[in-house]
């Protein structure tokens, strides 16, 4: 970390304990809350902890410095703050000071004409006087803004006493773990007590601004018009998208959504948790679709989708725990019929307690989103796996990864060890791997890839035309199928474009290797378009639609 890092740091931690001892005198909170109005008036900090052991010592005086390197003993210091006026001016020799506490003095020696003002805190005591109020609960420790505790207060008391003109507006911080991540803590501390002075920057005095977690702020706007919230917004999602943090080399950037919800008037709004809950849910929605920032509103599908999560988390986590998902098989044919065994791809389905099915996209987006796929694949995996092994030679199955799931090395694992607990047959099963997972994470998605081939696994490439595909990560991944994207298929008797591109994947799969499967097959005519373009397989409804997976295989 950096020296500047490294100060910044230091201020901020200075400012916050001075803001937390002073914040019940509001002359006092006012004058303390900058380290550089500190030093502007020649304020000395010493920090004690319990023991009496100083942790740090800040003056611009060097006498004073000179004075602390040379103490013996320490002040053993009590409970809370003490600060001292001291002039020297009218005094021919060396003075000694005391600062005296309840219980002890602490002795300063300073030479004439020297003026200072100490300030003693204690920082380690966990158990303040009765008589001094948990400051630490109204403020965040890091930034000095109002904790998730004490916003939660204030806005519970607007909610109860509704006023025209009041807007919430909560600032997430997108992808903040990363830079945690990369840069360290230190970097990221640095970054939120940065970005927590831009956003008080725009608040006007009447404003209350507060942490709710690590990576999300959030503003209540008081009388304020919606039109002059939203430039405030706007002008706050201008200054954070500027920001740059200097770290070693890397110029470290940040990026916001950021989510509005009106309490003044708005009857849905019951209590300061709905509120933080739809303001959570617009910012959701403003990241999804890279909107500088979304209002809330009851009829926007996304937000919907947000405020239903937690029912289908709630569904999916119970299909996988009770088994109320199914196998079903959509078989993909050979264009030239030979001797080898049926192929099929699995897809997966959940029950909706009616005899009847939800359609995949009514979950998989949910999974997708909220981390979920990986327990899917999971299942999916030993009940193919189980069919296999019972039945070798009836079938050849064709499994679905996700992107969490081929990103995943641990679950790699698990596949080769269900394979050997239910005597899998490695080679009558293909693992599907999305093109544009495999662009994401290249390197881990090879090493994954690699280690099922190793094993025996088949893989194919999957949705091939809808990234960014290159020869290169084509000649990387030694795939044995190449499935074409829909997109190429669906429309092809009619477009030459299509029939051109999809001639020319052709030619390029079978010139390493691979076999071609066209997906999204509508028709005859369009088969046997396709099998005159060189591809190998087809599949979509106008070949097989999907069945009960145990029904197609018979078992």
């Amino acid at each position: 970390m950096t020296e500047a890092a490294v100060l910044t740091v230091l201020k901020q931690q200075l400012k916050n304990r001075l803001i937390d001892i002073f914040s019940h005198k509001d002359e006092a909170r006012q004058s303390f809350l900058l380290i550089d109005e500190l030093k502007a008036q020649n304020i000395s900090v010493i920090s004690v902890d319990n023991d009496g052991n100083i942790t740090s010592f800040s003056s611009q005086s060097k006498t004073l410095q000179e004075k602390y390197a040379a103490l013996e003993k320490p002040i053993s210091y009590h409970n809370y703050l003490l600060s001292c006026n001291f002039d020297l001016q009218e005094s021919n020799k060396d003075v000694i000071y005391s600062l005296v506490t309840e219980q002890e003095s602490f002795k300063v020696s300073v030479k004439k004409g020297e003026q200072s003002k100490f300030i003693i805190i204690n920082s380690t005591d966990e158990k303040p006087a009765d008589n001094i109020p948990n400051i630490s609960r109204h403020y965040d420790e890091l930034t000095s803004v109002y904790s998730r505790y004490h916003f939660t207060e204030i806005l519970e008391s607007k909610i109860e006493k509704p006023e025209s003109n009041t807007t919430l507006a909560l600032i997430d911080i997108n992808n903040f773990k990363i830079i945690n991540d990369s840069a360290g803590f230190e970097v990221g501390d640095v970054i939120l007590m940065e970005l927590s002075s831009i956003i008080r920057g725009i608040a006007a005095e009447d404003d209350t601004v507060g942490r709710l977690s690590g990576d999300e702020f959030v503003i209540l706007f008081n009388n304020k018009e919606v039109s002059y919230v939203e430039s405030k917004i706007q002008e706050l999602y201008t200054l954070i998208n500027s920001y740059k943090l200097s770290h070693y080399e890397t110029k470290l950037g940040v990026s916001v959504s950021i989510g509005i919800v009106d309490i003044g008037l708005n009857t849905l709004v019951k209590s300061a948790a709905s509120a933080l809950q739809f303001a959570d849910y617009a910012a959701m929605t403003a990241k999804k679709n890279g909107f500088m920032f979304q209002t809330y509103t009851e009829s926007n599908d996304d937000i919907i989708f947000f405020k239903e999560a937690p029912i289908w988390i709630e569904r999916i986590r119970s299909a996988i725990e009770y088994n109320h998902f199914e196998l079903f098989a959509q078989e993909i044919r050979p264009v030239n019929p030979n001797n080898e065994i049926r192929h099929a791809e699995l897809l997966i389905r959940m029950k909706d307690g009616k005899g009847g099915h939800y359609p995949p996209a009514m979950f998989f987006e949910v999974a997708e989103k909220f981390n979920l796929m990986l327990e899917i694949d999971e299942w999916v995996v030993i009940e193919a796996f189980k069919w296999n092994g019972a039945h070798q030679d009836l079938s050849a199955l064709s499994i679905n990864l996700s992107a969490e799931s081929i990103n995943n090395t641990l679950f790699v694992d698990k596949i080769i060890s269900y394979a050997k607990q239910f005597n899998v047959n490695p080679q009558s099963i293909i693992f599907e791997v999305t093109e544009t997972v495999a662009i994401d994470d290249f390197n881990k998605v090879l090493k994954n890839v690699t280690n099922l081939k190793t094993f025996g696994f088949k893989i194919s490439l999957d949705d091939f035309g809808s990234g960014y595909s290159t020869l290169t990560y084509l000649q990387n991944i030694d795939a044995d199928f190449l499935k074409i994207d829909g997109v190429f298929i669906e429309n092809i008797q009619n477009s030459a474009k299509d029939q051109s591109i999809v001639a020319s994947v052709v030619k390029m799969a079978h010139s390493l290797n691979m076999k071609c499967i066209a997906e999204f097959v509508s028709c005859y005519e369009a088969e046997i378009l396709l099998k005159e373009l060189g591809v190998d397989y087809v599949q979509g409804f106008g070949v097989h639609k999907p069945e009960l997976g145990k029904n197609w295989l018979n078992i």
